[in-house]
């Protein structure tokens, strides 16, 4: 597929690299230099220098033979306009990056099919609703639902006193509610086998049903808060969205904001959260308002270093749990080992919804894990294929992929070597992004 990225800041740099690595035909545009310099000298892609306004530059990126246009620029009026050229043009698919509110209109189908827009993605929602999840989830690093919400992946970090650690996969006790399928040491992901250990500090991917959820935290020395209390920082626009969200499950929330007219602005578009005007780097400030008290502190500004210190001193002075948001995506394996619990990149998570348009046409879902270092797949079995019905110990799955679920109607089953794949089953596959497209491929009709 010849799919052309316009804008080549973080989110087109990751789609691009994603997409190149699936052998996809690929060419970036943007009209800043260094940017161009930076993805001919990284990635295998085709770059172009120029304006996505300019016909002549389209053409020379190749938009006559383009299947698909994704406009990820930093400036949504750019962003709408490239996608209705390339509908112009002829492109069958386009996707637009829009983050303004004013815009938040446009995402109607017929408004959007004049503005030539097949899909709209807005990463601060994106990002907000990532947040949201995790409230319900306290010791969870990450929290994503497939299967109509009937089978959920989770993100711990293994404690010195969970009695997995320092153990082989093979030695714990499962009743095969539960599978692992990624372990994260040292910034580095690994798809597990029975021989693998889990260690102490290790960050644990797996897979279980909802309904097994609070046995299979148990068994990896998890608990349940709900939460009622939260503290946002930061008064932009993911903030509005995060404590729209926060409200409406009836939850206590306090926003602290520097700008005293960003504050009026809240106050007004805000039910019942309470706006505090103020710096959420003054620790006097910060005890005055009981941050041990939180159940979630979310530094969520658009400065990753104020993000990072503000959720630093509240985790320093007695916030459970603590989110950054970082935009310089080489943060995000350091602010773990700072006392941090998670980090939130609203590019990666809109890039993760992007990626799901770029894929064949069972392809139900695709999930980014961390700064893509990993994918979830949600992949739908087709009628025919080689590897139906045929036990998954005869199958040779492709290597760093792992199937960690198979639906089929309302059985939800973590697979063993004697479970067999039926048509129309719904596949969850945890895989490593130079595997992603071999597991893609692997059911497809032959």
């Amino acid at each position: 597929m010849k799919i052309i990225v316009v804008g080549a800041g973080k989110v087109g740099f990751v789609l691009a690299h994603m997409l190149s690595l699936e052998d996809h035909d690929v060419v970036v545009l943007d009209r800043k230099e260094e940017r161009i310099a930076t993805v001919d000298e990284r990635l295998d892609v085709e770059a172009v220098l120029g304006s996505c306004t300019s016909t002549a530059v389209l053409k020379e990126a190749g938009i006559e033979e383009a299947d698909m246009l994704l406009a990820v620029t930093e400036r949504d009026e750019l962003n709408i306009v490239a996608c209705f050229i390339a509908k112009s043009f002829g492109v069958k698919t386009t996707v637009a990056r829009v983050r303004s509110p004013e815009f938040v209109d446009i995402d109607q189908e017929t408004t959007k099919k004049a503005l030539g827009i097949d899909l709209i993605i807005n990463p601060e929602r994106v990002a907000a609703h990532q947040i949201a999840k995790t409230v319900d989830y306290p010791d969870a690093l990450n929290v994503e639902f497939y299967g109509d919400g009937r089978v959920v992946l989770l993100e711990f970090r293994i404690g010195e006193t969970s009695s997995v650690a320092n153990r082989q996969l093979k030695d714990i006790k499962t009743d095969h509610s539960y599978l692992i399928v990624g372990i994260v040491r040292d910034g580095n992901m690994i798809i597990p086998g029975g021989e693998d250990y889990i260690k102490e500090n290790d960050f644990l991917f797996l897979i279980t049903t909802v309904n097994k959820m609070d046995e299979v935290e148990q068994t990896f020395g998890q608990s349940r808060k709900k939460a009622q209390n939260i503290i946002i920082v930061g008064g932009d626009t993911i903030s509005y969205y995060l404590a729209s969200e926060l409200e409406a499950k009836g939850l206590n929330i306090k926003i602290f904001e520097e700008d005293f007219e960003q504050c009026k602005i809240l106050s007004e578009r805000l039910n019942d959260a309470l706006i505090i005007h103020g710096d959420a780097t003054d620790l006097q400030l910060l005890r005055d308002e009981n941050v041990e008290e939180s159940d979630l502190f979310a530094a969520i500004t658009d400065d990753d270093h104020f993000n990072v210190l503000s959720a630093v001193l509240a985790k320093q002075l007695g916030a459970p749990r603590t989110v950054a948001q970082l935009k310089m995506s080489d943060y995000i394996p350091l602010v773990e080992k700072i006392g941090i619990d998670q980090s939130i990149s609203p590019r990666i998570l809109a890039a993760g919804a992007i990626m799901k348009y770029v894929r064949l046409s069972n392809i139900v879902s695709v999930t980014l894990i961390g700064d893509a270092n990993a994918q979830v797949l949600e992949i739908e079995a087709p009628q025919k294929s080689h590897h139906i019905n045929v036990p998954l110990m005869e199958l040779e799955f492709p290597k760093n992929a792992i199937l960690g679920t198979i639906i089929r109607g309302d059985d939800i089953i973590i697979p063993k070597g004697s479970d067999v794949i039926l048509p129309g089953d719904r596949m969850i596959i945890f895989t490593l992004p130079e595997a992603s497209r071999a597991a893609e491929k692997f059911f497809q009709n032959n």
